[in-house]
């Protein structure tokens, strides 16, 4: 299901510009930092603790398939966003914001916008641990950011940054975000 976007101005153009290259900026910045190092044997799916007094971050789990690489031996960029999808909905979950409780609000939430820098490879056997943490919360949608790092070294592969918009099934038009959801992600909120 696709939702017609909404016609822009100039200025709402350039602004969403500037959000962009500060996005990129901001990604390249924390592409420096120290990387991500998990304990092994962990749960699939994990709350991780947060740093520099940022909210704690979500941490979803994924083994690298053979069929998820590609004739170069590393995985095929679409599987990076599938990934992605099955992070939000396990992080959605953890806040009580599951797909049951998504279709009784009818107010699902769906990929409006997706941006993926790619800074190192996976390949088949490894492990990756996906770092969920909202970004930006509206009032129809929000936008997470999933950072995706090698388990075996930590080093942070993939960061992408996808903007979901809650969609009504029926009527095929963007919804309010639920006020339980909106505050979960608020609460959860990266702030700058």
């Amino acid at each position: 299901m696709s939702i017609p976007p909404e016609p822009q101005t100039e200025s709402q153009r350039e602004s969403q510009r500037e959000s962009h290259r500060e996005s990129q900026r901001e990604s390249q910045r924390e592409s420096q930092a120290q990387p991500l190092s998990e304990p092994q044997g962990e749960p699939p799916t994990q709350p991780a603790s947060g740093s520099r007094g940022e909210p704690a971050a979500f941490t979803h789990h994924v083994e690298v398939h053979f069929y998820e690489v590609d004739q170069v031996g590393v995985v095929f960029n679409a599987w990076y966003l599938a990934w992605c999808d099955d992070a939000r909905l396990a992080y959605l979950a953890s806040r009580g914001y599951g797909l049951e409780q998504a279709r009784a609000a009818d107010a699902l939430p769906l990929v409006r916008h997706a941006d993926i820098e790619w800074l190192a490879s996976l390949s088949a056997g490894d492990r990756a641990d996906i770092v969920v943490r909202p970004v930006r919360v509206g009032t129809t949608s929000f936008t997470l950011r999933h950072e995706i790092h090698r388990a075996s070294d930590g080093m942070l592969c993939a960061v992408l940054t996808i903007t979901y918009v809650a969609a009504g099934l029926a009527e095929r038009t963007k919804r309010e975000l639920p006020l339980s959801l909106r505050s979960a992600l608020d609460e959860d909120r990266v702030r700058a």
